[in-house]
């Protein structure tokens, strides 16, 4: 585009994942040319940018092909600085989440020690609430399998039972026989066995009713108490917070397990005669058990959900709910969990000296609370290999335009540090050197929905746009940049929009939001993220608990400035648990972000901190934010990894268009022989004749074999319809975009065709996969980033040169 004189007239660029480092590379090509000299107007810049661009042998392209390697560099001294700083940064993550545990797993020691104490036992208040944990394990008993009894008795059993005493035909009413058959029940085994647990779970399960309607009455205010449908609202509460006690009782019986393993590891280690051997013997013992148990439950799965043909139930081993998780949470997090349970047993000498094991407990829960402020939050973005990522590709992508580099002896290396390789988001602004308007795309990761605390099953992201005005999330919310003075902008967000509906951005006291200020090198990283917990659509509790663990973490906590309970119009559940949820995420904010990556939940735009990922998340084109300024003419450059060449980045955002937007994207060339619609005009004839259908981009299967197949092209145009200009709110004004009805898009895939110059079709006889080698592939050599340069400038000379010389009219384009 820069060698046909068209890249001047680009007016917007957006971009996504690795599309986000040549886009910030461009951009700030932009910007330290306009830094040079502004005497020439911004012809001048213009022209700069074209020589650059347009000359292979630039010191800007240069440098990009000698060190776009530098992203995963394969020396040997590169190869130990990697590793130095994954252990450091593996390490200090494991040791932050261990001292968390071992505090938890102390507190639960303490209190068991102290009701069931091993010196002088004496039997505690709570024996006959506990009877069943009490009889199996006696004295040895866990304060979790105590825990898990007791919410046996007073939330699973009652919540089940106060389903049925429920009226579902009179208000607010108990079913008069359920009611005196559960005083009946209660009555005779109190009596005749002088065990109380009948009447615990059946007065518990009165007061849940009465809790449940007291709550139902509050939020529905002064609504109609006869109305129909407050009859199965509160048995849907009902059986929710059974949900939830249960998966709570689950997770108390899983962590009592993992507690008595533990106890049982310290008594061996501290009164074996050969504990070592011991030891060794029952670590073997617990390995083994464990590596079995994923396929036995393999199996078992396997017999519950076979796959029946004839009826068509999806009943794959794959669609068994939360089956992934267990399994990965048996042997990723079973292991390093019951080391911490045998640590703090031994620290509390199983109850013979617990001095120590309360001074460990403290000491673990100071350091929690210490690292778990808000002053150490950066810790938590730093562990992860994000900072490493950004800064390298900084040197390379931005550093390749910094002119700083050419004075300083030191800036020919790539490994220093150079002042001017990154720029704060505010100061980054191609567009004011008559270069694009530059919009990075995230995605804001959204697997919870915050109003009802269901987990979102498709998307999991909205996509988050950060440009020089302004920031967009979703399709429905948008905030300007506040502006001073002093500077460009500041970090404080205008929202805009009706105040009286929900808003990532407003608070309650009506002043901006003061978000965290990144740099032009911090939003290019997040936007490549391509690896996180945290993954939109591709998001899994087991995925997530993995790469936590493993600190594959490219994801970022990005800070919104404004706790949730401070958002106004905040659509989210209110309440004790909601409070103390609050509590905790204040006190111990850096653990419970971290325990939110372990589980795979993100809250979207709705808490203090949204979990950013790579934009492809949620879209992997770029489109998606022109298509909501209906931009007259999109160029589109998909380079997804696309092996099997099924256009799945064109299928998502032609379906996302019509989903958000009401816009239906259609081909305008159905045949190559068909005749040209009079609305493509403006198109000329050679250009028609290049323009390809949609199944000519597709790979054709080669005739010969072990020989790379092609496509018939590399483009094809499409047209996008919108539906009735949106409506605006107070702070627009009427203008074109909004009534716009049609844009043009011109659909560029990154394909062979067999015409390549020939040290390209000699890369891809040695590469199959080319153009759509594995994007974990950073190790690009000079044969590889030549071929994928060069290959560009093949795609781009058939559409753009050919336009050279053409009118070029604001029609026209």
């Amino acid at each position: 585009m820069a060698s046909a004189d068209w890249l001047r007239h680009v007016d917007y660029l957006s971009t996504v994942s690795g599309g986000g480092y040549t886009g910030s590379f461009l951009g700030r090509l932009f910007d330290q040319q306009r830094s040079l000299d502004d005497s020439g107007g911004e012809g001048v810049v213009q022209d700069r940018v074209r020589a650059t661009l347009s000359d292979p042998f630039s010191s800007q392209v240069d440098w990009l092909r000698r060190h776009s390697n530098y992203l995963s560099p394969t020396g040997f001294g590169e190869l130990m600085f990697n590793f130095a700083a994954f252990w450091r940064n593996f390490l200090s993550l494991q040791v932050v989440v261990a001292i968390f545990f071992l505090g938890v797993f102390g507190l639960g020691n303490a209190i068991a020690y102290w009701l069931l104490p091993v010196v002088d036992p004496q039997p505690p208040l709570v024996t006959p609430l506990v009877p069943v944990s009490t009889a199996l394990l006696g004295m040895n008993n866990s304060l979790w399998f105590m825990l898990a009894e007791l919410s046996v008795w007073t939330m699973t059993l009652p919540l089940a039972l106060a389903y049925w005493l429920v009226s579902q035909d009179d208000h607010e009413t108990f079913v008069l026989p359920a009611l005196l058959g559960g005083v009946l029940v209660s009555g005779a085994m109190l009596v005749a066995f002088a065990q109380p647990i009948g009447l615990v779970v059946f007065v518990a399960a009165v007061a849940w009713v009465v809790v449940t309607w007291i709550g139902v009455q509050k939020d529905d205010g002064h609504g109609d108490p006869y109305a129909a449908y407050r009859l199965g609202l509160a048995r849907n509460r009902l059986t929710y917070r059974l949900a939830f006690w249960t998966t709570t009782l689950v997770a108390l019986v899983l962590i009592g397990f993992v507690d008595i393993v533990g106890r049982w590891l310290a008594s061996t280690t501290l009164f074996s005669t050969d504990a070592f051997g011991d030891l060794k013997l029952e670590l073997s013992v617990i390995t083994a058990a464990l590596l079995a148990g994923a396929p036995i439950v393999r199996g078992l799965a396997g017999l519950v959900a076979r796959k029946d043909e004839s009826r068509g139930v999806l009943s794959s081993l794959g669609r068994i709910p939360y089956l992934p998780t267990v399994l990965a949470f048996l042997v990723a997090a079973g292991l390093p969990i019951l080391v911490i349970a045998w640590i703090s047993h031994l620290s509390f000498q199983v109850g013979y000296g617990v001095k120590l094991g309360f001074a460990t407990t403290g000491l673990a829960w100071t350091l929690s609370f210490l690292l778990g402020r808000q002053s150490a939050l950066p810790f938590v973005n730093r562990v992860g290999p994000l900072t490493i990522y950004a800064a390298r590709l900084a040197r390379v992508f931005l550093g390749a335009v910094n002119p700083r580099r050419n004075k300083s002896r030191s800036g020919t290396s790539v490994t220093q540090v150079i002042e001017g390789d990154d720029v704060g988001i505010a100061q980054y602004a191609p567009e004011a050197g008559s270069g694009p308007l530059h919009l990075i795309n995230v995605a804001c990761n959204e697997t919870v929905d915050v109003a009802s605390q269901r987990g979102m099953r498709d998307r999991q992201a909205e996509n988050m746009a950060i440009g020089p005005v302004g920031i967009n999330l979703s399709k429905r919310w948008h905030a300007l940049w506040r502006h001073d003075s002093q500077k460009r902008q500041s970090s404080d967000l205008i929202p805009l929009g009706n105040s009286n509906l929900p808003h990532p951005f407003r608070r309650r006291d009506g002043q901006p939001a003061s978000v965290e200020n990144l740099t032009l090198r911090q939003w290019m990283a997040i936007s490549g993220a391509a690896v996180s917990p945290g993954m939109g659509r591709l998001t899994s509790p087991a995925v997530s608990l993995l790469l936590t663990l493993a600190n594959v973490r490219l994801g970022y906590w990005w800070n919104s400035g404004i706790w949730s309970g401070d958002r106004a119009e905040l659509p989210m559940k209110q309440g004790l648990f909601a409070w103390l949820k609050n509590w905790f995420m204040r006190t111990f904010a850096a653990q419970g972000l971290l325990l939110s990556e372990l589980r795979g939940q993100f809250a979207g735009p709705w808490r203090r901190h949204f979990y950013l990922s790579d934009g492809g998340n949620f879209e992997n084109t770029a489109t998606y934010e022109l298509l909501r300024r209906r931009v007259p003419l999109i160029v589109t450059c998909d380079a997804g990894r696309d092996v099997k060449q099924q256009l799945s980045g064109l299928a998502e955002l032609t379906r996302i268009a019509r989903v958000d937007f009401g816009a239906e994207v259609t081909f305008v060339k159905d045949a190559m022989n068909s005749p040209r619609p009079e609305a493509c005009d403006c198109v000329p004839d050679e250009i028609w004749e290049c323009i390809g259908t949609i199944d000519s981009l597709t790979t054709k299967p080669s005739e010969i074999p072990d020989r790379p197949a092609f496509s018939d092209h590399h483009f094809t145009l499409l047209r996008v319809d919108y539906p009735a200009p949106p409506p605006m709110d107070a702070h627009d004004q009427p203008s074109a975009w909004h009534q716009r009805k049609t844009s043009w898009l011109l659909y560029i895939k990154s394909t062979t065709t067999g015409d390549e110059p020939v040290d390209i079709r000699n890369y891809q006889a040695r590469n199959p996969d080319f153009p759509n080698e594995s994007t974990l592939d950073q190790y690009f050599d000079e044969p590889q980033f030549e071929s994928y340069r060069r290959l560009g400038m093949h795609i781009g000379e058939k559409v753009f040169a050919k336009l050279d010389g053409q009118t070029r009219n604001g029609d026209a384009q």
